[in-house]
């Protein structure tokens, strides 16, 4: 895969760039393998080296195939149940097409000239992503992946079930227990964010992502970006998943050049229930039908006291709402 990281993700280390990007595979001792590979998965060099990490590359083949081995839904596991909380790990997902290689970014990426790339590039970039790749994560099922080692697949899901490091190998692992049942709805549905603008250009794809979403109730950030999304009329659906996600801390919506979006009330009203927000960011600008934006932004300040809120409507019908501001 002809696809240079050191562009798209720069570290800000001391280190060279190519010092940074590290594959996982290559983070073994391959002369001494047994000092790196233990039966804690938590203290594998896998792991340690997931924690030393700003992003994590998630390379998916035709049929997905990390979607069902154990070490791979492993290092996604715990990706969601800690990385990106407490390192603020990030998740970019490659492949490659017809076209060459794809790359779908968890945030803006860097262009080759070091500047911090706009929207639009990004739409450009991730538009030849398959959808239906990424849907193949909507169904993951983290006790029916594969293990080369049927030891690993046992300490894996113990370390996923809480069982203390001592006992990774002696206690039959309990599938049906509620930690797994956990990771199953958190990787779900970070397939599902990541898939979310590509799901609003297929009919019912955008509900069905959102109600995955909403089952991840216990998510501190999210970021939704429907940017350009030309046939999106209906926004119910992720004012419906955002309202059920009272932990969030962090929401970022994007609908610039929604075009034909003509109400967002459903997604505002869900928004203003949040209140253990810190920080929103609402993208609605050039979405010329959408009219009364002018007191968006005051009228969130009153819901969401104490937050930080950016509210973007330029390009909208905003003096149409018959307040005393217009």
């Amino acid at each position: 895969m002809l696809l240079d990281l050191r562009v798209v993700r720069p570290c800000s280390c001391q280190t060279t760039a190519a010092d940074c990007l590290v594959c996982l595979a290559s983070s073994n001792n391959q002369h001494e393998l047994s000092l790196d590979i233990s039966d804690d998965p938590k203290k594998t060099s896998f792991y340690l080296a997931m924690e030393m990490c700003s992003f994590v590359l998630l390379v998916l083949d035709k049929d997905a195939t990390p979607f069902s081995r154990i070490w791979c839904c492993f290092e996604e596991s715990m990706l969601c149940q800690g990385l990106k909380a407490q390192h603020g790990v990030k998740l970019d997902i490659a492949t490659v097409t017809g076209d060459g290689p794809q790359l779908l970014t968890e945030g803006l990426a860097t262009n080759a000239g070091g500047e911090m790339e706009h929207r639009g590039d990004k739409h450009d970039r991730e538009r030849g992503f398959p959808f239906e790749l990424l849907r193949l994560g909507w169904s993951i099922e983290i006790t029916t992946a594969q293990a080369s080692v049927p030891a690993d697949f046992n300490r894996i899901i113990n370390t996923i079930n809480g069982v203390p490091a001592e006992q990774l190998s002696t206690v039959e692992p309990e599938l049906g227990h509620e930690a797994c049942e956990r990771v199953n709805r958190m990787l779900r549905a970070v397939f599902a964010e990541a898939a979310a603008g590509k799901a609003a250009r297929q009919p019912g794809m955008l509900e069905q992502a959102m109600e995955l979403l909403a089952k991840d109730t216990e998510r501190t950030e999210l970021m939704l970006d429907f940017s350009f999304c030309s046939n999106l009329t209906d926004v119910s659906a992720v004012g419906s998943a955002v309202s059920q996600l009272k932990s969030l801390q962090q929401l970022t919506l994007n609908f610039e050049q929604c075009r034909v979006l003509t109400d967002v009330s459903a997604v505002v009203s869900a928004v203003s229930q949040l209140k253990s927000l810190q920080k929103l960011t609402l993208n609605f600008s050039n979405c010329y039908k959408l009219t009364g934006m002018c007191c968006l932004e005051a009228d969130l300040r009153k819901a969401l006291p104490g937050a930080e809120i950016e509210v973007d409507t330029a390009g909208t019908s905003s003096c149409c709402c018959q307040c005393t501001i217009c």
